[in-house]
């Protein structure tokens, strides 16, 4: 489980501002004082999580995308976000173990795993 504290000043990967989806991201992230990316934007769910095996950022991603895309094979990090309760849809936090936070998400993700 990932807190407020954990993503706060992250810059965050999102779909163009044309999505439903890149307001309810921006919104989570000003509830969590972490800031969207507008230098680079997806144009799908699945553009943002290879943006993120690039290591070009974190994004969070719709659970039920998380639940039947991402797989154990794949290199990257996976965890709850405690705090955005206001979010339409359940999200998952998602980050490259390229990342320089790989200590702080590793840690995260063993928790949200257990």
């Amino acid at each position: 489980m990932i807190n407020r504290t954990d993503l706060m000043g992250e810059e965050v990967l999102t779909l163009d501002e044309h999505h439903l989806y890149h307001r309810q991201v921006t919104e989570l992230c000003q509830t969590l004082g972490a800031n969207t990316r507008r230098d680079f934007e997806g144009t799908s769910l699945d553009t943002l999580r290879q943006m993120v095996v690039m290591g070009m950022g974190i994004t969070f991603l719709p659970a039920l995308y998380v639940a039947s895309e991402i797989r154990e094979t794949d290199p990257l990090r996976v965890a709850d976000v405690f705090g955005g309760e206001h979010v339409p849809r359940p999200c998952t936090c998602l980050a490259t173990s390229l990342t320089p936070r790989v200590p702080c998400f590793g840690a995260l993700h063993k928790r949200s795993a257990s």
